[in-house]
């Protein structure tokens, strides 16, 4: 967007420049962003918008009188911008983890079904910690995230901590720290058996079973587990 003289009001955001696409100007913190109107008819939320009593000047949604977002951040929008300016034949946006999640996030609440795809498609290629992985999973309705998510937790050496129990909320916590305990009895009785063993008879490796992978054995408790239940998992 072009610059105009500077105001103590509010400054206006670099993402999009002013062309020949009709745009509708919000104010997100202060700051005014361009929304190209032939992007912006692909989400049900602004069609919604603009076909509203709340659009009531003819002059609202412009730069001298941008329509104020209030229930979203000026991260989120910004994030969310750049994939939108986005073409198909240029690179993928230089954007971190918790800024393409932001992204999503804004795609998911207003309906852009193309950016949330692409949004979901690119964090599936990034590693994310499986604590934030399962709050975006969850925000933003993408079940197939919970499970690998709660796999890595219950994988990991160290105890899933109290301040995590916090983020995960009481029951998923509960849930992970009793998964994580029945498959560490089920190791000590593997252990004890394999000594059993040991004690006489053939003692070599084709006598001994071999041990189930963990991955396999905690996935099975995982899907057991009614805390953790994973509904429509293939969104």
């Amino acid at each position: 967007m072009s610059q105009p003289e500077e105001s103590n009001e509010q400054t206006f955001s670099t993402v999009f420049k002013l062309g020949l696409d009709p745009q509708l100007v919000i104010k997100v913190e202060d700051v005014v962003f361009g929304l190209p109107q032939s992007q912006i008819m692909n989400s049900e939320f602004f069609r919604d918008m603009l076909s509203s009593a709340h659009i009531g000047s003819p002059n609202e949604g412009t730069i001298g009188n941008p329509i104020a977002l209030d229930s979203v951040t000026l991260a989120q929008v910004t994030s969310f911008c750049r994939l939108l300016e986005c073409r198909c034949f240029e690179p993928k946006p230089d954007l971190s983890g918790r800024e393409w999640s932001e992204a999503l996030y804004l795609a998911t609440a207003w309906g852009f079904k193309n950016i949330r795809s692409y949004a979901i498609q690119t964090l599936d290629s990034i590693t994310v910690d499986p604590l934030e992985s399962i709050t975006i999973a969850e925000r933003c309705e993408v079940p197939k995230w919970l499970r690998p998510a709660y796999l890595k937790l219950c994988l990991r050496e160290g105890p899933v901590t109290a301040e995590e129990g916090e983020r995960l909320g009481i029951k998923h916590y509960a849930a992970l720290v009793r998964v994580r305990e029945i498959e560490l009895r089920e190791q000590l009785k593997t252990a004890e058996g394999k000594s059993n063993q040991g004690s006489g008879g053939c003692q070599g490796e084709c006598c001994r079973p071999k041990p189930p992978d963990r991955s396999t054995v905690l996935l099975k408790l995982i899907s057991e587990a009614p805390e953790l239940k994973v509904d429509n998992e293939d969104l």
